[in-house]
């Protein structure tokens, strides 16, 4: 796994926040465990994964502790829903993401957080118009509700009109898109 020891700083000013974190195409996936297992496991927060990247059991494979997440997976078909995974037919349906993340809030007692683990898939399966309304209303409703949002994209492969509008609505913006990072860990 690579040194993504960059993402600490954005991670660490997400609380109650709506984050936006720009990354290489390359760096996503793991990104994405990262984000995971912090929220998880370093901030304690119970987590709703918006997952569009990825199925689900791949997910699990990846993430160091399973209490405390629920997952809403765009990218598998024809399951049936469980206590932790809710699934929806794909990433274009915006209505049915929604009612699975209030749905996961029900049994949420606690501080919570979301995380959107590809606003390209969402941005390329849905139209523009679409994907700007929905986040307008999500991240002021995740406002009011002080609910933390980490929202992960892979600059290179995103519309920049729906990237720019989006940043509007964050409270905090990382790019981190061009970082190089080595393979080699460097000692912290």
């Amino acid at each position: 796994m690579q040194n993504l020891s960059f993402l600490k700083e954005a991670l660490a000013n997400s609380t109650h926040n709506v984050v936006l974190i720009e990354v290489s195409q390359k760096h996503l996936k793991e990104s994405i465990t990262y984000c995971v297992n912090d929220l998880l496991m370093e901030k304690e927060l119970s987590l709703v994964l918006v997952s569009a990247s990825q199925e689900s059991h791949h997910l699990f494979e990846t993430i160091k502790q399973e209490k405390n997440l629920f997952i809403i997976d765009t990218a598998s078909t024809g399951l049936e829903n469980t206590k932790n995974i809710f699934y929806t037919n794909s990433p274009s349906d915006l209505t049915k993401i929604q009612i699975g993340i209030e749905k996961f809030f029900e049994q949420i007692n606690g501080n919570k957080a979301i995380l959107f683990d590809s606003l390209n898939s969402l941005s390329i399966q849905s139209d523009k118009r679409n994907v700007e309304k929905f986040f307008y209303l999500f991240n002021n409703k995740a406002k009011l509700d002080d609910t933390t949002v980490v929202i992960l994209t892979a600059k290179e492969s995103i519309d920049e009109d729906v990237l720019d509008t989006i940043k509007q609505f964050c409270d905090k913006n990382y790019d981190y898109s061009d970082l190089f990072v080595s393979s080699i860990e460097l000692k912290e």
